[in-house]
């Protein structure tokens, strides 16, 4: 069952077509990735969804729901959360810290920020919900600066879970990890597949192949291909496209 569906999806600058006609289904419980080429149009296509940018035409629907123009905030408060490629947390303030803004914010307390953490229980305990959930336990009074830049980037996913998405998208999770850290990230992916419909955007193709149970092609904005990760090696047009004959 598909929790997100686009129609004719399309974003022109001037007269590059940066997303052309896209017509994409994301089934529910599932982890979709979206690759290819630099300049294929994959970010432009998540700022669409998450209501960073309009659509010049088509639509796009959440759970049945035309959610086309809205804007980002009203995007997360439907069950929408993403990470970006350049980390948003703060570096002076601690893991935990960082987490329990996220949350107060969703919460309503956002004029509430300089309160004793004592006196916001309900906020605390689903900030160390979260800490459990990445897998960050015991790191929770690290200055985020001071964390290992995997553990920074587990760190944003996680500030995007305190809003109880429904659906996360996540922009190159993996970019600028050490090849250790890189395995650790796919498995803390693998890990939140288990609860979440996640969409990744992804260069590390044996990251994508590996974790994958549906793949969507882009190229030069639009889709030409689909399928499991056997499908989509197997693509002729794919190979010649993007893998190279991997």
């Amino acid at each position: 069952m598909a929790i997100l569906k686009t129609e004719n999806l399309t974003k022109r600058f001037g007269g590059l077509v940066a997303v052309n006609q896209v017509d994409l289904a994301i089934e529910e419980s599932k982890l979709t990735s979206i690759i290819g080429p630099n300049g294929a149009g994959k970010t432009t296509f998540f700022n669409l969804l998450s209501g960073l940018m309009h659509p010049d035409e088509g639509r796009i629907t959440f759970e049945e729901i035309d959610i086309t123009g809205y804007p980002s905030h009203r995007i997360t408060k439907q069950g929408i959360a993403r990470s970006f490629q350049l980390l948003s947390i703060f570096n002076e303030l601690t893991l935990f810290e960082n987490i329990r803004m996220a949350v107060q914010a969703e919460k309503g307390h956002g004029l509430k920020m300089l309160s004793s953490i004592r006196s916001l229980g309900d906020v605390n305990d689903r900030a160390w919900e979260i800490v459990q959930a990445i897998g960050l336990e015991g790191k929770e009074n690290i200055t985020a600066k001071n964390l290992s830049y995997g553990d920074r980037r587990i760190l944003d996913i996680g500030i995007g879970l305190a809003s109880d998405p429904k659906l996360l998208l996540l922009d190159e999770p993996t970019s600028g990890l050490a090849s250790r850290e890189t395995g650790k990230m796919a498995e803390f992916i693998q890990g939140l597949a288990g609860n979440l419909t996640l969409v990744l955007i992804e260069h590390d193709m044996s990251i994508v192949l590996s974790i994958s149970d549906h793949i969507a092609v882009l190229h030069q904005g639009r889709v030409i291909a689909e399928g499991t990760p056997a499908e989509i090696q197997q693509n002729e047009e794919v190979q010649e496209a993007y893998l190279g004959g991997l």
